[in-house]
């Protein structure tokens, strides 16, 4: 089996050795994305941290205003949050739980 050089080749979909390749790749972002995550929720700091962001963003609220442009701007930072949002539910459960039901200050 030959090294594929993704840099200098466009990605090729039928190519199983790209595709696998790809998959391995993004495979280990995602471990490495869920080990920060669980990181940040087994802290009381850390779940302090994301609650304010999702707070922010008004994952939980309604972002409309009579002026569109800053209605778009505040649907942006909506869809950021939400994005958080679900990256949160895949958090260990256990760590989930303790996220939504733990009493805040």
């Amino acid at each position: 089996m030959h090294d594929v050089d993704d840099s200098n080749r466009e990605y090729d979909a039928s190519d199983a050795e790209q595709v696998q390749k790809r998959k391995t790749k993004q495979g280990r972002k995602n471990k490495a994305d869920l080990a920060v995550l669980t990181g940040l929720m087994a802290s009381p700091d850390g779940r302090d941290w994301l609650r304010r962001k999702l707070s922010d963003a008004n994952v939980f609220g309604s972002v409309f205003d009579e002026n569109p442009v800053r209605m778009a701007f505040r649907e942006g930072e909506r869809n950021f949050g939400l994005r958080l949002w679900a990256e949160l539910q895949k958090a260990p459960k256990d760590l989930l739980l303790k996220f939504l039901t733990e009493e805040t200050e």
